[in-house]
């Protein structure tokens, strides 16, 4: 559970003024009265140009003038300050969470802090398909608060595959037909883009459409006037789709793209969203200058706040070597200089909702990779403004041209000198209105427990997925081994060989392998509760050995457990979670909770001078 975080009388007197002297210069317009921006300089897409009235009208730019006026309306002195348009995050997930564990707050304000970072449009990649319609009716009625929301609603992928493990309700394809029958109903239920996942031949086998449902998929959304996102990993997967007609590529590829490759990526015209700010964040972690920013702590939900500190991010959440187990190679900097080279048009994206991706913020850390690239700042700053009509022609954000939206940030500092200056934030308009921040939210939040996925005790794989690891007593200065692969038995069927020793040393010895149950590591725990056992084949050398439920209760490693011989022929046992019990012998004693069970491990141990290891298993499923 998250801790309740109260506000005392006087920390919200100190947070609104703050916000006052930050965003409230000037009033919001009231019916038709106009906003006449005074004496500044905009953004045009390649330089700053003067204006002596730049007019908001009806959430429109009505005029922009070189000459001074006599229309009636409140007016704002911007006194040779920078106007840009609007800035636009082309990848977020609003019901997210930066903070580790998981927080389920409420969506609406990581939209307004978005808004209040710059970010007056939002592409959101992946939400509750039943809520879409309804989060954007609501932001919508308050452009003072929310950015405007663009949404695919649900992600189309395999069963099993990325987009299934959060537990958000998603779509899952397993045909050609059935990816054109599910495609036209996500555009009936309101989304406004389609987003899909293609990770076909990845070595760390997480299933996926094949490229022929991404076709389908294509095929109908375009012809129904829909653009397709498509979450790749790796450069073969993000030139696929975009041969067959996908028009945005999310995320920058993992491993290092050829000359070749970039070529075709260029000569299809899709775009490319590279998503740098959450590889560094998994992969690098970030430093004290990224977290210690005044507008991140002014503008972030304070709920997520709570678990960070100015100081630089603790070791990135993904260790490196369990990134090139699964990837083989990181080279998404090298991937983006090169892209950049080649010319291949980029859309600014964070994935915001990703540990330390923060909403609104980390968009401008993003820029700041991209002019270090080797964009020039004023092209950087345009993959967060007027790029956005390439992918949506006709959209009227993204320049500041008479009939555009409204939607303008009005910075201190000029950001072809320093594109960090997109941070200096004086006012940000949206529609013409003046962005305005919710209260802070003091509401206790639930961290959400991920939802079961039952593909994580699925070992019908060609690799050994990355959620499976092995883990022995070396880490506690013992000397057991555990190895563990995938073999074929006749029929065709994998199943998980585990060999190796046990050795005792000292007073124990052990060696084991774990199953982690949202297919991810180190996540917030599973409910497993609407289980009762769990059944799963097994043979062996005649040992007994230990299944255990690894909770997060449990902070001294007495997990609760049972024991299974392994005879040498293939048996089928099935054990209920009531046999599931504590040592008497050690360790705090606490009730078995199955709403926080992480992972389900197989463990070899010994009190003798050494046990051989020799189990294989398969067919491994909860009952319910």
């Amino acid at each position: 559970m998250k801790k309740n975080i109260v506000v005392s009388t006087l920390v919200l007197i100190v947070t609104i003024l703050i916000a006052a002297s930050a965003f409230c210069i000037a009033k919001a317009p009231k019916g038709d009265e106009p906003t006449i921006l005074e004496n500044g300089v905009y953004f045009n897409g390649k330089t700053f140009v003067p204006f002596k009235e730049m007019i908001l009208k009806h959430g429109k730019i009505a005029s922009i003038s070189s000459v001074t006026s006599k229309t009636a309306g409140k007016r704002v002195p911007v006194n040779g300050k920078y106007v840009i348009p609007g800035l636009i995050d082309a990848h977020e997930h609003i019901s997210g969470s930066p903070a580790y564990p998981y927080i389920n707050a409420d969506p609406k304000y990581n939209v307004n802090s978005n808004l209040n970072c710059g970010i007056t449009t939002v592409i959101d990649l992946f939400y509750p398909e039943d809520g879409v319609k309804a989060i954007k009716q609501e932001t919508g009625k308050s452009p003072e608060y929310y950015s405007s929301l663009i949404m695919s609603g649900p992600i189309l992928t395999a069963p099993g595959g990325h987009g299934t493990e959060y537990g958000v309700p998603t779509r899952t394809i397993t045909s050609v037909e059935e990816a054109k029958k599910i495609t036209n109903e996500v555009i009936d239920g309101g989304v406004d883009v389609i987003k899909l996942v293609y990770e076909a031949d990845s070595s760390n086998y997480i299933p996926s459409l094949t490229i022929e449902m991404v076709k389908a998929i294509v095929d109908v959304a375009h012809s129904r006037n829909k653009k397709v996102f498509a979450h790749i990993d790796r450069i073969a997967q993000a030139v696929a789709c975009a041969e067959v007609g996908v028009d945005v590529i999310a995320h920058m590829p993992v491993d290092l793209a050829s000359d070749e490759q970039l070529r075709k990526l260029k000569a299809s015209g899709a775009i490319i969203i590279p998503t740098i700010t959450v590889m560094q964040s998994a992969l690098e972690g970030h430093d004290a200058k990224y977290m210690s920013d005044s507008l991140l702590w002014k503008t972030a939900n304070p709920v997520y706040m709570d678990n960070f500190s100015r100081s630089a991010l603790p070791k990135p959440p993904v260790p490196e070597e369990k990134m090139l187990k699964t990837f083989g190679s990181i080279h998404f900097h090298e991937n983006l200089k090169d892209c950049i080279k080649a010319g291949i048009p980029l859309l600014a994206g964070t994935d915001a909702g990703n540990y330390a991706v923060f909403y609104g913020y980390s968009l401008h850390n993003e820029l700041l990779q991209y002019a270090a690239a080797g964009m020039t700042n004023a092209e950087a700053l345009c993959t967060a403004t007027q790029n956005i009509s390439m992918v949506f022609p006709g959209i009227k954000t993204g320049e500041i041209a008479t009939g555009y939206d409204a939607d303008l940030v009005i910075l201190d500092a000029d950001p072809l000198k320093d594109i960090a200056n997109t941070k200096s934030i004086d006012m940000v308009f949206h529609k013409g209105l003046l962005a305005k921040m919710l209260a802070p939210d003091t509401t206790t939040a639930k961290r959400a427990p991920m939802v079961y996925n039952p593909a994580a005790l699925d070992i019908n794989a060609a690799t050994l997925p990355p959620w499976i690891t092995t883990f022995s007593d070396k880490k506690a200065g013992g000397n057991s081994e555990m190895n563990a692969v995938l073999l074929k038995d006749p029929s065709g069927d994998s199943y998980l060989h585990l060999s190796g020793k046990v050795v005792k040393k000292g007073y124990f010895g052990f060696a084991g392998t774990s199953f982690g149950l949202s297919m991810n590591e180190d996540v917030a725990p599973v409910d497993i509760s609407g289980f009762k056992a769990i059944e799963f084949d097994v043979r062996g050398n005649g040992e007994t050995y230990l299944i255990s439920l690894v909770s997060s209760l449990v902070k001294d490693y007495n997990f609760h457990s049972s024991t299974f011989k392994a005879t040498k022929d293939w048996q089928t046992i099935k054990i209920s979670f009531d046999d599931f019990k504590q040592s008497p012998y050690y360790g705090k004693q606490i009730p078995l909770d199955l709403k926080t069970i992480k992972a389900i491990s197989y463990t070899a141990s010994t009190t003798g001078t050494g046990n051989d290891i020799d189990l294989d298993l398969k067919n491994i499923h909860l009952v319910k």
